[in-house]
């Protein structure tokens, strides 16, 4: 089954010679609905229906009114077998003109072009058209239409555009593209052959025989892939080598895969849709998951390269296949070159600039441009071993460029800062910020926030100046005793990402052994990977974490340690996972598996309160709650904090929240021993000195997790 698009444009020509613009007008809309209702009810439709024998359905799509006097009627013309449209194409023109003459029309036009997948969309969609059922009866002999229905629904996105081939180019205009947009040499010769003379007589076949070999392109830019691919598509059209005269772009990357290949994201009916509705094609399949940098690729990752590689095995025969991986990603390109042993692949490559051959480049493109001084063009270009893309030297001679305009030829300009300085000058937004800022000690945990956020606002601001991002692990682990504020860092940590446009949810999602660990055989795994899918966006803290280490065989504590490291590289992009607990337990955890360690960025220490961190902390805590501490209450509580740290499981900031408790406990009961009338605001809100003490079961309380 193959779609058309007919537009049919014409005048309306006026019966009166002397009649007003209103009856005109008047005139003309009569006309124009007229020949909007031809099409709309029994007539053409049926009259090709039967002169095709059935293989050929026209269905009214749209009209338009393009002038003062003109307008156009936009047809779908369904071709139920192959070629029947080919035959019957004059006597569809001669069926709209008979249609069409009884209007009085004039310079009638008619145009053809081979239909999008929007046609076939809008035959599924619609409710107006009168055959849509043996439309929907010929669609199931080619797919299975709930499948189609999903897709369209669902997943049309992942065929971003769909590019009318201009067949009009010559091999030397196709070449000279293809030079613009930066391809190295291998398409250059592989036009070459496309347009090559057969040595047979039969080199020119009314329609493709067969698809001798497909393509596999490593180059980063999108542009330069969607560009290589629209020009190996129109060459192969022209040369008979392509059924019909469209290309589709198939997108996949994390945000279309951001958790697993499964059907809730793209589905193996889904992706098998695709590769049907670009039959006849080229099909351009931007690969863009990233290669795992501990070894191997990630599990979901490896389903998604066996489907897909699997699919282009089946429709090898039928669409003509482009896929576009990274530059750089040999192991990505190897393990689909593996799995396509039995595909030939003409392997093309973005040219590649090195150390003069690049600085010559900018140097030709800026005299091009007009710019007569050239200083500081190439001080980016320093390592001679490296290679620079087409897009990577465009960026660098465009931020050149923007730099000469502002600060030379228009200097009044030059004091105004970039949106990127701008970004990175401010300071970090937001209350959580301010909030870990007055936390009272605390530097190492500091330092690193500060880092991962300046990590984080870096990896924004010049990705499109080849900053790696992605690249830095963001997991991290908290040691320290009880009390140390580790969760309450984990917290802030989640919100100051969020409000400063890092991490899109930012919540703390925050569970320990009895999260994570299933009770039979068989849900430890899944319940695993269902936290870490309610923590994507945010951060996912998991105290305690050495209490997942197995006691007695049959705990699974094991297996949910093995899942939580992979599904940390699964997730690397969209969650933080933070494991805290009790220094020497954390190492003895970190041991349990062999790629934990290597998985965690940031390995933070919160080390214990001193004295007046203490009595600093008890103080602030008091004047939260609105209580005035007394003359002598410092020194009081000093003296309490000195004896209480050389007592086992002292629990530092928890400790003096206590400490405070039981201050306002005592006062209570002070105050309440006295006459109300005595009592004024002063007195209720102020804690003596003698109603901090010491309490009895010092180094003997129970720890209890956050802070």
């Amino acid at each position: 089954m193959r779609f058309y698009e007919i537009e049919v444009e014409f005048k309306i020509e006026s019966e009166k010679a002397d009649e007003t613009e209103y009856d005109r007008r008047e005139a003309f809309d009569l006309y124009y609905h007229k020949a909007e209702s031809i099409f709309r009810n029994p007539g053409p439709a049926d009259d090709l229906l039967k002169q095709s024998n059935g293989k050929l359905l026209l269905q009214y799509a749209s009209t338009s009114v393009t002038g003062a006097d003109s307008a156009r009627i936009s047809l779908a013309l369904v071709e139920l077998e192959t070629g029947a449209c080919a035959h019957a194409r004059a006597y569809i023109e001669q069926l709209l003109q008979t249609y069409l003459a009884q209007l009085g029309v004039k310079d009638l036009k008619v145009s053809w072009a081979e239909a999008s997948p929007q046609v076939l969309r809008s035959f599924i969609n619609a409710e107006h058209y009168a055959r849509k059922s043996q439309v929907l009866d010929a669609l199931e002999e080619d797919f299975s239409l709930g499948d189609l229905q999903n897709f369209f629904s669902r997943r049309n996105s992942c065929l971003e555009r769909t590019q009318m081939l201009d067949a009009g180019l010559s091999l030397k205009q196709l070449r000279k593209q293809g030079r613009e947009l930066g391809a190295n040499q291998e398409l250059q010769d592989e036009l070459g052959r496309i347009f090559a003379e057969s040595d047979t007589a039969d080199q020119k076949h009314p329609r493709p025989l067969g698809i001798p070999v497909h393509y596999l392109l490593s180059a980063n830019d999108h542009e330069v892939r969607s560009g290589i691919g629209g020009l190996l598509a129109s060459a192969l059209y022209q040369n008979q080598r392509l059924e019909n005269n469209w290309y589709f772009e198939l997108e996949i990357g994390n945000a279309d895969f951001p958790d697993k290949f499964n059907p809730g994201m793209f589905s193996r009916p889904s992706l098998n849709t695709a590769f049907q509705l670009s039959r006849g094609g080229l099909l351009l399949i931007n690969y863009d998951l990233p290669e795992s940098d501990f070894g191997g690729e990630r599990s979901a990752d490896k389903e998604l390269m066996s489907e897909l590689a699997e699919m282009m095995l089946k429709y090898r025969h039928q669409t003509t296949i482009l896929l576009c991986l990274r530059a750089g990603a040999e192991r990505t390109r190897r393990d689909f070159l593996a799995r396509l042993e039995d595909m030939t692949m003409v392997e093309l490559s973005e040219q590649v600039w090195f150390g003069k051959a690049a600085k010559s480049y900018l140097r030709n493109l800026a005299r091009r441009k007009g710019f007569k001084s050239l200083a500081g063009l190439c001080t980016q270009i320093k390592d001679a071993e490296r290679g620079y893309g087409l897009t990577e030297l465009d960026n660098i001679f465009g931020k050149w460029a923007e730099n000469e305009l502002k600060t030379k030829v228009y200097p009044q300009y030059q004091e105004l800062a970039s949106a990127g300085q701008v970004t990175l000058r401010e300071r970090a937004v937001g209350s959580a910020y301010a909030e870990l800022q007055g936390l009272i000690g605390l530097a190492d945990a500091k330092a690193v926030v500060d880092q991962a956020l300046a990590y984080a606002k870096a990896e924004k601001t010049f990705r499109h100046q080849g900053f790696p991002g992605g690249t830095i692990s963001r997991h991290m682990v908290f040691y320290g005793n009880p009390g140390t504020a580790k969760t309450t860092v984990a917290r802030l940590y989640a919100q100051i990402m969020k409000d400063n446009g890092c991490m899109p949810v930012g919540d703390l999602i925050e569970c320990g052994r009895a999260d994570l660990v299933g009770k039979y055989v068989g849900w430890t795994a899944p319940t695993v990977r269902e936290k870490f899918r309610e923590a994507k966006g945010s951060v996912l803290f998991i105290d305690e974490a050495y209490s997942l280490l197995d006691e007695r065989a049959g705990s699974f504590g094991g297996e949910a340690i093995n899942t939580i490291v992979q599904e940390m590289e699964n997730h690397r992009d969209d969650v933080t996972v933070i494991f805290a607990g009790y220094t020497e337990p954390m190492e003895d955890f970190l041991e349990q598996n062999p790629g934990l360690r290597s998985r965690i960025g940031f390995h933070v220490h919160f080390a214990d309160y001193d004295i007046a961190e203490l009595c600093q902390i008890t103080r602030h805590m008091a004047e939260e709650r609105g209580f005035t501490l007394a003359a002598g209450a410092d020194e009081q509580i000093s003296a309490i904090m000195s004896k209480a740290i050389l007592t086992r499981d002292f629990g530092n900031g928890r400790f003096a929240r206590n400490l405070l408790d039981q201050a306002a406990l005592s006062a209570a009961a002070r105050l309440v021993s006295l006459d109300p009338a005595s009592i004024d605001k002063q007195t209720a809100q102020t804690l003596l000195a003698s109603d901090f003490s010491l309490p009895a079961t010092l180094g003997r309380h129970s720890h209890r997790v956050g802070f």
